[in-house]
Protein backbone atom coordinates (compact mmCIF):
# COMPACT_ATOMS: atom_id res chain seq x y z
CA UNK A 1 0.00 0.00 0.00
CA UNK A 2 0.89 3.77 -0.76
CA UNK A 3 -0.81 6.65 0.09
CA UNK A 4 0.13 8.98 -2.50
CA UNK A 5 -2.01 11.86 -1.42
CA UNK A 6 -3.98 12.50 1.91
CA UNK A 7 -5.53 15.99 3.04
CA UNK A 8 -8.34 16.47 4.60
CA UNK A 9 -10.57 16.32 1.33
CA UNK A 10 -9.00 13.97 -0.65
CA UNK A 11 -7.13 10.24 -0.11
CA UNK A 12 -5.34 8.80 -3.29
CA UNK A 13 -3.99 5.24 -2.54
CA UNK A 14 -2.13 2.87 -5.03
CA UNK A 15 -1.50 -0.83 -4.11
CA UNK A 16 -0.24 -3.54 -6.52
CA UNK A 17 1.02 -6.96 -6.04
CA UNK A 18 2.19 -10.26 -7.97
CA UNK A 19 -0.41 -12.32 -6.74
CA UNK A 20 -1.84 -12.84 -10.49
CA UNK A 21 2.12 -13.99 -11.36
CA UNK A 22 2.01 -16.98 -8.61
CA UNK A 23 -1.41 -17.75 -10.27
CA UNK A 24 0.56 -17.81 -13.57
CA UNK A 25 3.16 -19.92 -12.19
CA UNK A 26 1.25 -22.32 -10.66
CA UNK A 27 -0.52 -23.35 -13.78
CA UNK A 28 2.47 -23.79 -16.25
CA UNK A 29 3.01 -27.63 -15.04
CA UNK A 30 -0.38 -28.40 -15.48
CA UNK A 31 -0.43 -26.77 -19.13
CA UNK A 32 3.08 -28.11 -20.10
CA UNK A 33 1.81 -31.45 -19.09
CA UNK A 34 -1.15 -31.37 -20.68
CA UNK A 35 0.77 -30.59 -24.16
CA UNK A 36 2.92 -33.44 -23.48
CA UNK A 37 0.77 -36.17 -22.89
CA UNK A 38 -1.21 -34.93 -25.88
CA UNK A 39 1.91 -34.93 -27.88
CA UNK A 40 2.94 -38.31 -27.04
CA UNK A 41 -0.06 -40.30 -26.60
CA UNK A 42 -2.00 -38.98 -29.16
CA UNK A 43 -0.81 -41.47 -31.78
CA UNK A 44 -2.13 -44.36 -34.27
CA UNK A 45 0.01 -47.48 -33.74
CA UNK A 46 -0.27 -49.60 -37.07
CA UNK A 47 0.79 -53.22 -36.67
CA UNK A 48 2.36 -54.85 -40.44
CA UNK A 49 3.37 -58.54 -41.01
CA UNK A 50 3.76 -60.77 -43.71
CA UNK A 51 5.17 -64.43 -43.58
CA UNK A 52 8.00 -65.07 -45.73
CA UNK A 53 8.41 -67.77 -47.57
CA UNK A 54 9.91 -70.13 -44.62
CA UNK A 55 6.99 -69.58 -42.84
CA UNK A 56 8.49 -66.82 -40.33
CA UNK A 57 7.13 -63.77 -39.47
CA UNK A 58 8.27 -60.11 -40.21
CA UNK A 59 6.23 -57.35 -38.36
CA UNK A 60 6.84 -53.93 -37.83
CA UNK A 61 5.22 -51.28 -35.80
CA UNK A 62 4.80 -47.70 -37.50
CA UNK A 63 3.74 -45.01 -34.74
CA UNK A 64 2.16 -41.77 -36.41
CA UNK A 65 1.39 -38.46 -34.20
CA UNK A 66 2.08 -35.20 -33.44
CA UNK A 67 5.64 -35.85 -33.23
CA UNK A 68 5.93 -37.51 -36.58
CA UNK A 69 6.09 -40.79 -37.89
CA UNK A 70 8.45 -43.54 -36.38
CA UNK A 71 9.19 -46.85 -37.54
CA UNK A 72 10.29 -50.24 -35.56
CA UNK A 73 11.07 -53.39 -36.67
CA UNK A 74 10.15 -56.34 -34.28
CA UNK A 75 12.90 -58.37 -32.97
CA UNK A 76 12.52 -62.05 -33.65
CA UNK A 77 10.11 -63.90 -34.32
CA UNK A 78 6.42 -63.38 -33.03
CA UNK A 79 4.57 -66.24 -31.32
CA UNK A 80 1.60 -64.50 -29.52
CA UNK A 81 0.23 -61.49 -28.32
CA UNK A 82 -1.25 -60.55 -24.92
CA UNK A 83 -2.98 -57.75 -23.08
CA UNK A 84 -1.69 -56.59 -19.82
CA UNK A 85 -4.12 -54.28 -17.96
CA UNK A 86 -1.37 -52.95 -14.84
CA UNK A 87 -0.26 -49.84 -15.15
CA UNK A 88 -2.29 -49.45 -18.62
CA UNK A 89 0.15 -51.10 -20.69
CA UNK A 90 -2.35 -52.80 -23.35
CA UNK A 91 -1.01 -55.06 -25.96
CA UNK A 92 1.87 -56.59 -25.16
CA UNK A 93 3.75 -58.86 -28.12
CA UNK A 94 5.80 -62.27 -27.27
CA UNK A 95 8.48 -62.59 -29.56
CA UNK A 96 11.41 -65.30 -29.47
CA UNK A 97 13.51 -62.41 -28.39
CA UNK A 98 11.33 -61.59 -25.62
CA UNK A 99 8.57 -59.03 -25.33
CA UNK A 100 7.25 -56.24 -26.51
CA UNK A 101 4.31 -53.43 -26.00
CA UNK A 102 2.56 -52.01 -28.95
CA UNK A 103 1.91 -48.47 -28.41
CA UNK A 104 4.82 -47.07 -26.86
CA UNK A 105 2.64 -44.94 -24.62
CA UNK A 106 0.36 -46.28 -21.75
CA UNK A 107 -3.75 -45.58 -21.61
CA UNK A 108 -6.52 -47.12 -19.58
CA UNK A 109 -6.82 -50.53 -21.47
CA UNK A 110 -9.92 -51.09 -23.47
CA UNK A 111 -12.16 -53.63 -25.35
CA UNK A 112 -10.84 -52.63 -28.43
CA UNK A 113 -6.87 -53.73 -27.01
CA UNK A 114 -8.15 -57.06 -26.29
CA UNK A 115 -9.56 -57.48 -29.63
CA UNK A 116 -6.39 -56.44 -31.21
CA UNK A 117 -4.87 -59.19 -29.05
CA UNK A 118 -7.21 -61.23 -30.47
CA UNK A 119 -6.68 -60.57 -34.31
CA UNK A 120 -3.03 -60.77 -34.28
CA UNK A 121 -3.44 -64.28 -32.68
CA UNK A 122 -6.33 -65.68 -35.34
CA UNK A 123 -3.44 -64.03 -37.96
CA UNK A 124 -0.54 -65.93 -36.41
CA UNK A 125 -2.72 -69.36 -36.15
CA UNK A 126 -3.74 -69.20 -39.79
CA UNK A 127 -1.07 -70.11 -41.64
CA UNK A 128 -2.96 -69.35 -45.14
CA UNK A 129 -2.98 -66.00 -44.44
CA UNK A 130 0.02 -64.21 -45.79
CA UNK A 131 -0.02 -60.68 -44.75
CA UNK A 132 -1.88 -58.83 -41.73
CA UNK A 133 -2.56 -54.85 -40.59
CA UNK A 134 -4.01 -53.79 -37.80
CA UNK A 135 -4.01 -49.99 -36.08
CA UNK A 136 -4.72 -48.59 -32.34
CA UNK A 137 -6.00 -44.93 -32.59
CA UNK A 138 -5.61 -43.61 -29.36
CA UNK A 139 -5.90 -40.01 -30.89
CA UNK A 140 -8.85 -39.05 -28.97
CA UNK A 141 -7.90 -41.35 -25.76
CA UNK A 142 -4.39 -39.07 -26.19
CA UNK A 143 -6.09 -35.65 -26.51
CA UNK A 144 -8.32 -36.62 -23.55
CA UNK A 145 -6.07 -37.99 -20.82
CA UNK A 146 -3.92 -34.24 -22.03
CA UNK A 147 -7.28 -32.12 -21.72
CA UNK A 148 -7.55 -33.34 -18.18
CA UNK A 149 -4.62 -31.33 -17.08
CA UNK A 150 -4.14 -28.55 -19.53
CA UNK A 151 -7.99 -27.32 -19.31
CA UNK A 152 -7.89 -26.44 -15.30
CA UNK A 153 -4.11 -25.17 -15.90
CA UNK A 154 -5.79 -22.66 -18.83
CA UNK A 155 -8.56 -22.32 -16.15
CA UNK A 156 -6.39 -21.34 -13.34
CA UNK A 157 -4.42 -18.96 -15.66
CA UNK A 158 -7.91 -16.98 -16.64
CA UNK A 159 -8.18 -16.83 -12.97
CA UNK A 160 -5.15 -15.18 -12.52
CA UNK A 161 -5.06 -12.90 -14.91
CA UNK A 162 -8.62 -11.13 -13.96
CA UNK A 163 -6.55 -10.79 -10.50
CA UNK A 164 -5.33 -6.99 -10.97
CA UNK A 165 -2.13 -6.02 -10.68
CA UNK A 166 -2.79 -2.11 -9.58
CA UNK A 167 -5.74 -0.62 -8.15
CA UNK A 168 -5.76 2.94 -7.62
CA UNK A 169 -8.25 4.60 -5.45
CA UNK A 170 -8.76 8.56 -5.34
CA UNK A 171 -11.44 9.59 -2.45
CA UNK A 172 -12.16 13.19 -3.62
CA UNK A 173 -14.54 15.03 -0.96
CA UNK A 174 -14.48 18.22 -3.19
CA UNK A 175 -16.66 16.38 -6.00
CA UNK A 176 -17.89 13.35 -3.48
CA UNK A 177 -16.70 10.84 -5.74
CA UNK A 178 -14.32 7.54 -5.56
CA UNK A 179 -12.44 6.70 -8.35
CA UNK A 180 -11.10 3.03 -8.92
CA UNK A 181 -8.88 2.23 -11.39
CA UNK A 182 -7.83 -1.13 -12.13
CA UNK A 183 -4.88 -2.57 -14.40
CA UNK A 184 -4.45 -6.09 -15.57
CA UNK A 185 -1.77 -8.19 -17.11
CA UNK A 186 -4.22 -9.54 -19.38
CA UNK A 187 -3.70 -7.20 -22.64
CA UNK A 188 -2.85 -4.33 -20.18
CA UNK A 189 -6.59 -4.08 -19.52
CA UNK A 190 -7.87 -0.79 -17.55
CA UNK A 191 -10.84 -0.28 -16.49
CA UNK A 192 -11.65 3.01 -14.17
CA UNK A 193 -15.16 3.17 -12.29
CA UNK A 194 -16.48 6.32 -10.17
CA UNK A 195 -18.86 5.37 -7.39
CA UNK A 196 -20.44 8.55 -4.86
CA UNK A 197 -19.09 8.80 -0.90
CA UNK A 198 -22.65 8.92 0.02
CA UNK A 199 -23.16 5.47 -0.49
CA UNK A 200 -19.96 4.23 1.71
CA UNK A 201 -21.18 2.49 4.78
CA UNK A 202 -17.28 1.52 5.76
CA UNK A 203 -14.41 -0.82 4.49
CA UNK A 204 -13.49 -3.94 5.69
CA UNK A 205 -10.51 -6.52 5.24
CA UNK A 206 -12.44 -10.17 4.25
CA UNK A 207 -10.66 -13.28 3.40
CA UNK A 208 -11.30 -14.89 0.31
CA UNK A 209 -13.00 -18.43 0.74
CA UNK A 210 -10.05 -20.43 -1.01
CA UNK A 211 -9.16 -23.69 0.23
CA UNK A 212 -4.77 -22.28 1.01
CA UNK A 213 -2.96 -22.82 4.36
CA UNK A 214 -2.16 -18.98 4.10
CA UNK A 215 -5.20 -17.02 3.77
CA UNK A 216 -5.63 -14.46 1.23
CA UNK A 217 -7.23 -11.17 1.95
CA UNK A 218 -8.24 -7.82 0.62
CA UNK A 219 -10.28 -4.81 1.33
CA UNK A 220 -13.67 -3.79 0.28
CA UNK A 221 -15.96 -0.92 0.54
CA UNK A 222 -19.40 -1.92 1.50
CA UNK A 223 -22.07 0.44 -0.13
CA UNK A 224 -25.50 1.21 -0.09
CA UNK A 225 -26.62 1.38 -3.34
CA UNK A 226 -24.96 -1.14 -4.98
CA UNK A 227 -22.48 -4.29 -3.93
CA UNK A 228 -19.07 -3.76 -2.13
CA UNK A 229 -16.62 -3.18 -4.82
CA UNK A 230 -12.86 -4.60 -3.90
CA UNK A 231 -10.29 -1.66 -3.31
CA UNK A 232 -7.02 -3.60 -3.41
CA UNK A 233 -5.61 -6.80 -4.75
CA UNK A 234 -5.12 -10.00 -3.06
CA UNK A 235 -2.75 -10.48 -0.28
CA UNK A 236 -1.69 -12.75 2.28
CA UNK A 237 -0.85 -9.35 4.13
CA UNK A 238 -3.73 -9.02 6.55
CA UNK A 239 -2.53 -6.12 8.31
CA UNK A 240 -2.19 -3.79 5.18
CA UNK A 241 -5.28 -4.44 4.65
CA UNK A 242 -5.95 -3.38 7.93
CA UNK A 243 -4.16 -0.24 7.84
CA UNK A 244 -5.71 0.85 4.36
CA UNK A 245 -9.55 -0.40 5.76
CA UNK A 246 -8.97 1.92 8.35
CA UNK A 247 -7.13 5.11 6.39
CA UNK A 248 -10.20 4.82 4.35
CA UNK A 249 -12.54 4.44 7.15
CA UNK A 250 -11.19 7.30 9.19
CA UNK A 251 -10.80 9.40 5.95
CA UNK A 252 -14.63 9.40 5.47
CA UNK A 253 -15.08 9.33 8.55
CA UNK A 254 -16.72 5.96 9.40
CA UNK A 255 -15.70 3.07 11.83
CA UNK A 256 -12.99 1.46 11.82
CA UNK A 257 -12.62 -2.48 10.93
Amino acid sequence: MNIIQHTSTQLTVENSNRQWLWGVLFSIPFVALGLGLTAFTSNVTTLRCQRTKSAQLSCQRIVTGLLGTEITLIPGQVMKAGVVTANGVGVVLSTSKGQMELAKHRLMVREEQRDIANRINAFIRNSQQQNFKIQQDDRWAGLITGANFFIPGMAIIGVALAIPMYVLCNFDQSSGQLTVEKRYRLFNTKVMNQYKLIDAQHAEVKRLPISNRSPIYLVRLMLISTKSIALSPPTRDRQECETLANTINTFLKLKEV
